[in-house]
């Protein structure tokens, strides 16, 4: 079953987070789902969506170890500062601390000032822009280019920023999961913008592993 939750966004955007019922039809808790959200100003907010990947034996205090982080990064961060600067900051923090694993991410900003989203992956799979000024049976991978290493691996890298507009009718779907099977095959494109988000949404999931582990899907957009 796919459940939604709206999320805090700037005047003229729309955000939330899917997720899924786990196999025994429990529903995950969207508080442990692979998001976290900060406000940083009126009209700047910052989305982190992340797959951690723990060391042996350190999985259960894991996510706990990232948050932390996360809010370490969050309190010492400028209302002015850009994804990948953040992104840089909270590898910086991963690093020196004990090793207990490496995390892909992508830190998503909406500027509600400027009426754009700007964001900067760390080996995380690309987000999604899924346009209705697009033909059916197409969509975008963003930043395809500008991957980026994993976090908490090496101190000191970079990390590159995209910035773009939503038009009316497009979303973002930013998942914290790979677009792959568990047979290592391509996910098969052709998600048709004819379908309802929902569909696609939906469509994605089909990907996750939704018995060991907590998957969800950001989504972006402009309001009506």
């Amino acid at each position: 079953m796919l459940l939604k939750k709206t999320l805090p966004a700037p005047l003229g955007f729309k955000a939330c987070v899917y997720s899924v019922s786990n196999q025994e039809g429990r529903s995950v808790e969207h508080a442990k789902a692979d998001l976290i959200c900060s406000v940083l100003s009126l009209t700047r907010f910052a989305y982190f969506v992340f797959d951690l990947n723990a060391t042996p034996g350190a999985s259960a205090h894991y996510y706990d170890w990232f948050a932390n982080a996360m809010k370490r990064v969050l309190n010492d961060s400028c209302s002015d500062r850009s994804a990948g600067e953040m992104l840089r900051e909270l590898n910086n923090y991963l690093v020196q601390d004990e090793p207990r694993g490496f995390a892909t991410a992508v830190c998503a900003l909406i500027d509600g000032a400027l009426n754009q989203i700007h964001f900067s992956s760390a080996g995380h799979q690309f987000p999604i822009l899924r346009s209705t000024q697009l033909l059916p049976q197409a969509y975008y991978f963003l930043g395809a280019d500008k991957l980026g290493l994993p976090l908490g691996v090496v101190e000191k890298i970079e990390f590159e920023d995209v910035d773009f507009s939503l038009h009316r009718g497009d979303s973002l779907l930013v998942a914290s999961f790979s677009y792959q099977d568990r047979d290592d095959k391509s996910m098969q494109l052709g998600f048709s913008t004819e379908n309802d988000l929902e569909t696609t949404v939906n469509e994605l999931f089909g990907q996750a592993d939704v018995s060991d582990a907590n998957p969800c899907i950001l989504c972006l957009q402009t309001n009506p």
